[in-house]
């Protein structure tokens, strides 16, 4: 009886070693081996997410979240950074989405080749050109950054070329006393680094006085001018003015910058913001007539003298900010050449002396000018006070266009 009781402990000892040896393998088999399983499998789940996403981009392309996400901050180059910020969800899917049966590469080599063509280059230039008389970029300074840039006194000669058109007399003057923010049009009211992105008025008063005709005339062509049509993805602009031309010539000067009627913008979208007549026009006899209230004006008091107080909003849009950018970069690349030229020449033998003396004096300059470059390099980098960037750019431009233009002869 006594060996049986302890073959009977033996075995309940055996029992528990093996069942504690059991639950160990079991926990460990849980936490280690089902983990590792589950981490296999979540790779594998990962693996087919990455390899369907890579077929799906080899075919489609970056949805519009993934290519914003992935270009906000992969370029330096400011143009660039320009043209993606302006990319919307409707222009990314009508023209970077393939819905072709080519890959991906394929359907943007594709587009790039109708881009490239001479054709397409050809719409494109003329539609900018046609916008840019619609909507102009305006510079408070001479200096145009491109063709249609509307300057102070082109803006004056613009006004001039309209009064003279409509054969009116003004008694106020015409200048450009501010030009205001659209607030329903403003895309960041902040950031005046990109003016470019909203729209402004200039207000201008005037006091016209003309014939009732050419009132109505001229309230024909402030209520139309810059209404335009998109047909087949071209722009068509209303210039249906016949009275903008005598004798089948229009009056609009495109050549002669230094007429008073000189006139690029005649496209240029003008709205009234309150007109005020000083005198009622005389409509005793309008019941009589059949026809519409402008031809019983027309009709029968066409030559009456009129005045018109209108206070005018001529819509601009500011300089392109990568434009801007450019042109700085331009002036100081051209210091940057310039104090090459200059070493270059001092490090040559048989100079003439005055040629020496003309080189040491530029290179005086030039020198001067290295910390405002190195100033204005670093706040270009990140657009800050872009529009005092540059006017110092200006100023500097000033005495290093002569230098250059020295040593380039």
């Amino acid at each position: 009886m006594e060996r049986q009781k302890r073959e009977q402990n033996a075995i309940i000892i055996h029992f528990m070693f093996y069942l504690v040896l059991t639950l160990w393998i079991v926990i460990y088999f849980f936490s280690s081996i089902l983990w590792q399983i589950k981490q296999i499998e979540e790779k594998k789940t990962q693996t087919q997410e990455l390899y369907n996403n890579i077929n799906r981009i080899e075919k489609s392309g970056l949805v519009y979240d993934e290519f914003k996400a992935l270009t906000a901050n992969e370029t330096n180059n400011t143009v660039i950074k320009e043209i993606l910020k302006n990319i919307t969800p409707d222009f990314y899917t009508n023209n970077l989405v393939n819905t072709t049966y080519a890959n991906y590469k394929e359907f943007l080599d594709n587009r790039v080749k109708v881009l490239n063509n001479s054709d397409n280059k050809k719409k494109v230039a003329e539609n900018n050109d046609k916008i840019s008389k619609i909507l102009p970029p305006y510079s408070d300074t001479a200096i145009d950054f491109s063709e249609n840039a509307l300057t102070d006194y082109k803006f004056v000669n613009y006004v001039e070329s309209i009064i003279e058109t409509f054969n009116f007399s003004n008694e106020n003057p015409i200048w450009i006393s501010r030009v205001n923010l659209i607030d329903d049009y403003a895309i960041n009211k902040a950031e005046w680094d990109s003016l470019d992105s909203n729209i402004y008025y200039i207000p201008l008063n005037l006091v016209l006085s003309g014939t009732k005709a050419w009132v109505i005339d001229f309230l024909y062509y402030i209520e139309n001018v810059g209404n335009i049509n998109i047909i087949d993805n071209n722009i068509q602009i209303n210039d249906n003015y016949w009275f903008l031309s005598t004798n089948g010539i229009k009056k609009v000067l495109e050549g002669d910058k230094m007429s008073a009627s000189y006139n690029i913008f005649e496209h240029q979208m003008v709205d009234i913001d309150k007109i005020t007549f000083n005198e009622y026009i005389d409509t005793t006899y309008v019941t009589r007539w059949e026809n519409k209230f402008i031809d019983f004006i027309l009709n029968t008091q066409w030559n009456d003298r009129f005045e018109v107080n209108v206070n005018l909003m001529f819509y601009v849009k500011w300089q392109p900010t990568y434009k801007i950018v450019e042109y700085i970069n331009q002036i100081l690349d051209k210091h940057m050449e310039s104090v090459g030229l200059v070493n270059t020449n001092l490090q040559k033998t048989g100079i003439d002396w005055l040629d020496r003396i003309n080189l040491n004096k530029y290179n005086d300059t030039l020198k001067q000018l290295n910390e405002e470059i190195v100033t204005i390099r670093k706040n270009l980098w990140n657009l800050d006070k872009l529009e005092e960037l540059y006017k110092r750019a200006i100023k500097i431009d000033e005495l290093v266009s002569p230098i250059f233009k020295n040593l380039k002869k």
